[in-house]
């Protein structure tokens, strides 16, 4: 090998971890970014000091879920005191 077929093998190499070093700094700043975006979502989950949408769908779900149980109770009231009303009161037509 001559030194001058070194010499542009040595350029080669160098021109292609230049290429190698461009496109790991293009990954590293989607990365970056990724990472960003992922934070920002994190906090819309989660919260940050205050109740994030997990929070918030645990008490909407909390709350559903008592106003299933008094809809219930009343059904059931109402259904109770019908029955009542209707075993002990004749209705003459």
């Amino acid at each position: 090998m001559t030194d001058k077929e070194r010499d542009d093998s040595i350029n080669n190499l160098f021109n292609r971890l230049g290429d190698l070093n461009k496109s790991l700094t293009a990954i590293s700043e989607q990365n970056k970014t990724i990472f960003n975006t992922l934070k920002d979502i994190d906090k819309a989950i989660n919260g940050n000091g205050r109740p994030g949408l997990i929070e918030r769908v645990t008490t909407l779900e909390t709350q559903s879920s008592g106003a299933n149980k008094n809809v219930t109770v009343v059904g059931w009231l109402i259904t109770t005191l019908v029955a009542i009303y209707a075993a002990f009161f004749k209705h003459t037509n």
